[in-house]
């Protein structure tokens, strides 16, 4: 409608100017040897460049907090990973996405995340899996998609069960294509009923 592009431009000049200032962050604290700091800089830079429209910048920042997460525990590294699943899922690599979706999801289940956190990123790594496509992508789909309806405590629900008898069904006769998309659109019906200490939708959310 006509109101949605004025906020689309004025997020974007927002997205512009924190990205500016950003950089002033991320100078300060690579001088002091601040890595923390100097991650969530570049990841609210990614996410601010993604919001521009500019991928790869978003995807180098993603990429470089993602190393600094790498070279030590630190917390919050299950946001990191989801954030550049995002960014790998803009830029249309679905399989790299899913990779950092479910090495997010163990994560969290590793350090004790609330079960609607976990299934909100096992879902992302479904997702990806599916858009990948290939036989082997579309089982771990399935796989990962019925995870996640379990982890959010929502197999309880009468429309779920159906969702996994119909999709079980496929998977019987190999239709790995139609029972994954059945999985998907399952979850995306039945997620809102998962409690608020999940992972936003979007999976991209501050640290």
């Amino acid at each position: 409608g006509l109101l949605a592009q004025p906020d689309a431009a004025q997020r974007a000049e927002r997205a512009s100017e924190l990205k500016k200032s950003l950089v002033e962050d991320i100078a300060r604290a690579r001088d002091l040897g601040l890595q923390d700091v100097e991650r969530n800089a570049l990841a609210n830079m990614g996410l601010a460049s993604l919001l521009t429209g500019d991928r790869m910048a978003a995807l180098e920042c993603m990429e470089t907090a993602h190393s600094f997460a790498d070279s030590a525990e630190c917390e919050g590294r299950d946001t990191d990973l989801a954030n550049l699943g995002t960014v790998y899922m803009a830029i249309g690599s679905a399989e790299k996405a899913a990779g950092v979706f479910k090495e997010a999801a163990a994560y969290a289940q590793d350090h004790g995340s609330p079960p609607g956190r976990q299934a909100v990123l096992m879902a992302n790594a479904g997702m990806a899996s599916r858009a990948v496509g290939s036989e082997g992508a579309l089982h771990e789909a399935c796989e990962a998609l019925r995870k996640a309806l379990e982890l959010g405590g929502l197999v309880a629900s009468e429309d779920v069960r159906k969702v996994l008898a119909d999709a079980g069904a496929h998977e019987e006769k190999h239709e790995l294509s139609a029972a994954a998309e059945i999985l998907e659109n399952g979850w995306l019906q039945a997620r809102s009923q998962i409690g608020r200490e999940q992972v936003p939708d979007s999976t991209i959310t501050g640290t």
